[in-house]
């Protein structure tokens, strides 16, 4: 209960004023707990973003499946689709928790998500003459999932700034395994 609640203290406090503005005190104070609690959960506040990362990848990656069982899985534009509707109803659904784990570049995590499995998949669609067989796959994974998580992150902050549906169009659009026309 303690752990839950210094994990939602530590989401709110990290996407409001950032990681570097946050320090163990204050997400004991703003999660009703001592310091000492603090400690018996967390060794200092990285190990906390660390938590909330891995905890957030996992959920994430529970919604990304739950969103694929929906579609067929030999059709890559609804796979696709599916997955960018589940990284904004994730978004969407726990804003705070996003933007701590995903929000801020540079914060010092330590886990982060991998861009290894995209990485497979856009090799896979490459021997399928489905994706572009120039692009490296590495550097097109990294880059997708950067510009993914930077760009949910800035929507959130205002989401009047782009509607939903135009946001979730351009993320598929933007996706190297897009196929235009």
């Amino acid at each position: 209960m303690a752990r839950a609640a210094l994990l939602e203290a530590a989401a709110r406090l990290f996407a409001g004023v950032g990681f570097a503005g946050v320090n163990s005190n204050q997400i004991a104070r703003e999660a009703g707990v001592g310091v000492g609690t603090f400690y018996r959960h967390f060794a200092d506040k990285r190990a906390v973003l660390q938590a909330l990362v891995v905890a957030a990848i996992e959920a994430l990656e529970r919604d990304t499946q739950r969103a694929l069982t929906q579609v067929p899985s030999d059709d890559v534009g609804s796979q696709l689709r599916g997955r960018v509707e589940a990284l904004v109803s994730f978004a969407e659904r726990d804003p705070d928790r996003f933007r701590a784990a995903f929000g801020e570049p540079g914060a010092g995590r330590v886990p982060a998500p991998s861009a290894r499995a995209l990485e497979r998949r856009l090799r896979g669609l490459q021997r399928q003459g489905r994706v572009d067989s120039a692009l490296h796959p590495g550097a097109a994974a990294k880059a997708t999932l950067s510009m993914q998580f930077a760009l949910v992150s800035w929507w959130l902050e205002d989401r009047t700034r782009v509607p939903r549906p135009a946001l979730v169009e351009t993320l598929v659009r933007l996706h190297p395994a897009h196929r235009s026309g």
